[in-house]
């Protein structure tokens, strides 16, 4: 009896860190198409640093931004950043609560607190050194 009960306690303890592990890590961009998208994804993570790219489909720099923010997601996905989209366009409410006015405008966050704004696009090498100065 004694053995059983302490089987069932290791099992939900087992289970219950392996279900936390899987959601602590994502692999991929995110793209963001609501508001409680958004914020799912903040409480979800919010111990994990995460990277909200805001864009639109017409702004050029947006979209010589888009490639760069994928390749060094792929670079960090093993250190647990988030790498994120959100339309500008489609989710304006959002963009106007971080107080967007240019994009591309990546924000960070951890622990549902923006920690920085940066304004503009960056290349590979500017990206890289933004995300270990917050790591």
């Amino acid at each position: 009896m004694y053995f059983r009960f302490i089987t069932i306690i290791f099992n939900l303890v087992y289970t219950y860190n392996k279900s936390k592990m899987t959601r602590s890590i994502t692999n991929g961009v995110i793209n963001i198409s609501s508001v409680d998208g958004f914020n799912q994804i903040v409480n979800t993570y919010k111990e994990n640093l995460i990277l909200v790219d805001f864009w639109a489909d017409w702004c050029a720099p947006c979209k010589s931004f888009a490639p760069i923010f994928q390749k060094v997601q792929k670079e960090y996905y093993q250190k647990g950043v988030i790498f994120a989209k959100l339309n500008t366009e489609q989710l304006p409410a959002v963009a106007e609560e971080f107080g967007i006015q240019g994009i591309p405008t990546l924000i960070i966050i951890r622990n549902n607190k923006g920690l920085k704004k940066q304004v503009g696009a960056l290349n590979g090498q500017q990206l890289r050194q933004l995300i270990e100065k917050y790591l």
